[in-house]
């Protein structure tokens, strides 16, 4: 937030406002696990993916220790939990850290049914000014708390070798959550998709 422009005799404000620039030194490094599989009980066929991520993104202007990549390293490890006082002024702001997605499908016969949740993590880090602007945003991420679930379902029926019909819901629980501040994600919604295979 600030002042983008120099004032002139048209508009002797200048521009004030937010604007996004990057940040001269960063730092991120992080991890992923991703566990898959497939195979059959009985006459239904059953499809997992459960994963999660793990990320620490460091400006190093503030963190200037961290350019080092032993003391980056050591500070990874040591908060993949929870972000300690001294190092949270340090982390990337507008960031979800922490990613966890998990996905069932099982298929009987030309009929399949989905299910699929993703926990987004809670900001750590926002710029103070952004909550005092932004009406309201302070209270939604209190609310918000440790982080936000969302849930997906789907359904589909394989008509054909080359036509499939399904129907998607997303966010099921018509949650409300934000991956980006003051940008709220859709709501529960529906889709009716028919997908066609040419050869």
């Amino acid at each position: 937030f600030g002042q983008h422009e120099p004032p002139t005799l048209e508009n002797p404000l200048g521009v004030i406002g937010f604007k996004p620039k990057n940040i001269g030194r960063a730092r991120v490094a992080g991890m992923e696990l991703s566990v898959t599989g497939e195979g059959r009980i009985g006459p239904v066929f059953v499809r997992t993916l459960c994963g999660a991520t793990l990320s620490y993104p460091v400006n190093l202007n503030k963190d200037t220790a961290a350019r080092k990549a032993g003391n980056y390293i050591g500070d990874f490890f040591d908060n993949t939990g929870s972000i300690d006082s001294i190092n949270l002024q340090n982390i990337l702001p507008y960031r979800n850290r922490k990613l966890l997605k998990a996905d069932v499908e099982v298929e009987y016969k030309r009929f399949s049914v989905g299910y699929s949740a993703f926990y987004y993590g809670a900001y750590e880090n926002i710029d103070f000014y952004l909550l005092l602007l932004v009406p309201g945003l302070n209270t939604f991420m209190k609310k918000t708390g440790s982080g936000d679930w969302v849930h997906n379902m789907r359904f589909a029926w394989k008509a054909s070798d080359k036509l499939t019909a399904a129907f998607l819901v997303n966010n099921v629980a018509n949650h409300e959550y934000a991956l980006r501040p003051a940008k709220m994600d859709a709501p529960r919604n529906f889709t009716l998709q028919m997908r066609y295979l040419f050869r």
